[in-house]
């Protein structure tokens, strides 16, 4: 099995997520999460700190620990499995409510994934303006939600 293939089983406050580590390092090979797994998965935690990956402990069944919210954790793994990209409709459809989209803005830039981080800035500016209704209109045609 490629290790590309291998999969990742990460404890994310204590809610258990299971991908491979071809999603986690494929759309942002240098990201803090990327390189965190890559060390995980090479059994490498001394290079942690000094590589930029985020700290990670590991639990009680060696499993990879992240002591972060598990809701955001699960859309940053949508983010990843998504090939297409981002827009503000798909954003306002898995994530309606502003202030879930703040915490996913936060998880986003403490998991490197900067870019995101940057769309869901301006849309949280875009939103302040008074157009978030457009999106949650758009985002029902277009995504069904």
């Amino acid at each position: 099995m490629s290790l590309d293939n291998r999969i990742v089983e990460i404890n994310v406050g204590g809610q258990l997520f299971s991908t491979t580590l071809k999603t986690v390092t494929s759309k942002c090979p240098k990201s803090n999460l990327a390189l965190a797994v890559q060390s995980y998965c090479r059994g490498d935690e001394a290079k942690t700190e000094r590589s930029g990956a985020i700290p990670y402990l590991r639990d009680s069944n060696q499993r990879m620990f992240i002591d972060r919210d598990s809701e955001s954790f699960r859309s940053i793994l949508d983010y990843l499995r998504t090939a297409e990209d981002i827009t503000d409709e798909w954003i306002v459809c898995l994530l309606p409510l502003a202030s879930d989209q703040f915490r996913l803005q936060q998880d986003a830039m403490f998991y490197g994934f900067h870019d995101l981080a940057a769309h869901l800035k301006k849309l949280s500016t875009k939103q302040s303006a008074g157009t978030h209704e457009t999106y949650q209109v758009r985002c029902a045609v277009v995504y069904g939600c």
